[in-house]
């Protein structure tokens, strides 16, 4: 009775879509591929390589490699010998004659030399080696500011914006000193010095803006007057003034104004 063997066999498609686990020493073979794999009990069948069967192509062309490397056949190695004597660079009269028997044909299978070229020995020495604190264009944005043109740069200082000066006043300075000032005073103090400015002014005018106003906004107020007051009328001297009491006029008399009282008792009588 004869015995027939097969072997596991599915196409690549569904051994892919089934990737089962072959035992050790288990074959599976694709049909359509006519390749195959040997299991190990353990690698799932995605993972496992494929036996390449020995064809006679493939017999063929090692065979004429083995040829070609046999050490044994005496015209082989002497041929090896002469190609390895012509292309030695140590037994050449020039470096242009080492790259002719090399067939170095420089500019066209060789780059010529040029200092420009970065090397690894540049590194660190005319080049910059890495450093993570540089700024690079991926930073901007991100670990540094983007360009900003509010933002103040020292080319703004003394032109858009104030140059430093001591003398200027500053939030720290508040209660503590000003330049120039040797007092300095609390708020508490400026309240004091500045209530005693207004005093008892009535409330309409206990600001500089009221007074401005009852001034009628005028910052030549006095020159104002004066000049309202040379246009008046000049002075006439027939009319009567203080001075001319006792002068021109007569001064209250006390006998005077008895005679006058006792001429009024008597008319008043004849009534």
């Amino acid at each position: 009775m004869s015995v027939q063997i097969k072997l596991r066999r599915d196409s690549s498609v569904d051994w892919s879509i089934a990737n089962p686990i072959l035992a050790e020493g288990e074959f599976g073979y694709e049909i359509n591929t006519k390749k195959f794999k040997v299991g190990d009990g353990a690698t799932a069948w995605s993972s496992l390589d494929y036996h390449e069967h020995y064809s006679t192509a493939l017999h063929t062309k090692l065979g004429g490699i083995e040829s070609l490397a046999d050490v044994t056949d005496v015209t082989n190695v002497a041929a090896a010998g002469a190609m390895m004597g012509v292309n030695s660079l140590s037994d050449v009269s020039s470096t242009s004659a080492a790259r002719a028997n090399l067939g170095l044909v420089i500019g066209t299978n060789v780059h010529p030399y040029d200092g420009t070229i970065i090397v690894d020995a540049d590194i660190g020495s005319t080049v910059q080696a890495y450093d993570a604190t540089i700024v690079v264009d991926a930073d901007i944005g991100s670990t540094v500011q983007a360009y900003d043109a509010t933002i103040v740069v020292d080319a703004d200082i003394g032109v858009t914006v104030q140059a430093y000066d001591a003398t200027i006043v500053v939030d720290a300075d508040i209660g503590v000193t000003v330049a120039g000032q040797a007092t300095t005073y609390t708020k508490i103090e400026v309240d004091a010095a500045v209530a005693g400015i207004v005093d008892s002014a009535p409330a309409t005018l206990d600001t500089l803006k009221e007074l401005a106003a009852a001034l009628g906004d005028d910052a030549n107020f006095a020159t104002t007057v004066t000049n309202s007051i040379a246009g008046k009328e000049a002075a006439d001297a027939t009319i009567l003034k203080d001075a001319d009491i006792g002068s021109t006029v007569q001064a209250y008399d006390a006998t005077l104004q008895s005679r006058l009282d006792d001429i009024e008792a008597i008319a008043l009588a004849g009534l």
